[in-house]
Order: structure tokens, then C-alpha cells, then sequence
């Protein structure tokens, strides 16, 4: 999933129950490049909605992702960019390089859901 290329009907609005909701073009919470194994892609079908809920509300949980990712730039709430590890390690052996994650990453087997956000913690002054 693209957003920076991809902009959604209406209709496909609709499908996911996201009828009447605006999405101006500069969303930053939609804002999303995952990279996915070509097998992988039609299990994230079901998952997609899930993230794309959790994102808009945070009060909504977003489960962890159908096949093990690796999430740069924060956790499944926040990140713009990521990657399946089959996919990582598939593009790495294409391009004769290195599969070690750079330090930005957060690795398939240490990414969390994301739970929804329930209260606003207060800080001490």
C-alpha cells in the first residue's frame, strides 16, 4: 500500500466502512509504503482496514500485521515505512547485499500491536 500514489474511491471508502470520512491528500496518518512478498499481499487485504481505522482514531487497536514486518520509524501507529522480513530478505539476495536491518528499524520479532489509546496520561509539572 502506497498512499503517496494511491487515493481511494469513494466507493472503496464505502466498502470499508469509512463512508462520510474526508481524507485530505496530505493525511499524514495515511501516509504508508509497506513492501510485501508477492504471495504475502492477499492476506493483508483483511489487515489493511485495521491499520488504516487505527490510524485515523486512536482509540481503536491495530492488530499485529498478517505476515511478520520489519517497521521503520516507530511502531504500527506512526511508521510510514515498512517492510515484510520475506520480502527484506528476498530483496537482499536479489541485490547480493546485506540483509541487516539499519539502526531506524524495528525488527519483525519485536513489533508490537498497537493498543488503542484510552485516557490522556498527565504529566507532573
Amino acid at each position: 500500500m502506497n498512499r503517496f500514489i494511491f487515493e481511494p474511491s469513494e466507493a472503496m471508502l464505502r466498502r470499508f466502512g469509512f463512508s462520510g470520512v474526508g481524507l485530505p491528500l496530505g493525511e499524514r496518518r495515511l501516509r504508508l509504503e509497506w513492501t510485501v512478498y508477492g504471495e504475502e499481499l492477499l492476506a493483508f487485504a483483511s489487515w489493511l482496514p485495521l491499520l488504516i481505522r487505527g490510524r485515523l482514531n486512536a482509540t481503536e487497536p491495530i492488530p499485529l500485521p498478517p505476515h511478520p514486518s520489519h517497521v521503520f520509524n516507530g511502531g504500527l501507529r506512526k511508521t510510514s515505512y515498512a517492510w515484510t522480513a520475506t520480502a527484506w530478505e528476498a530483496y537482499a539476495r536479489w541485490k547480493r547485499t546485506d540483509a541487516s536491518l539499519p539502526c531506524v528499524a524495528i525488527p519483525a520479532g519485536r513489533v508490537k500491536p498497537a493498543r488503542p489509546l484510552t485516557r490522556i496520561l498527565r504529566l507532573p509539572h
